[in-house]
């Protein structure tokens, strides 16, 4: 679990390391109050195989004061565990 703004960076940076998106698109954005929803298409490769993935990507934001104050994403974990070969 990351925290905070340097968590939050610690997280793009790890996942920056791995994986290379070539395709990252909205497809829905759902707003009920200070909660976000995002349906994300997202495709690209992981960094360390060159393996390829396409997934659908949910991303729930809590925002209060114009700031995220949580975060929290779903993959589709066998779709970038294949590409990484985890």
């Amino acid at each position: 679990m990351f925290r905070g703004s340097a968590g939050f960076d610690r997280w793009r940076a790890a996942l920056n390391a791995a994986v290379k998106y070539d395709r990252f698109s909205v497809l829905e954005e759902l707003v009920a109050g200070d909660e976000v929803i995002h349906v994300i298409e997202a495709s690209g490769h992981a960094l360390g195989t060159g393996r390829a993935y396409a997934s659908q990507v949910v991303r729930m934001f809590t925002v209060r004061g114009g700031r995220i104050v949580r975060g929290r994403s779903f993959y589709d974990t066998a779709a970038y565990r294949s590409a990484l070969r985890v």
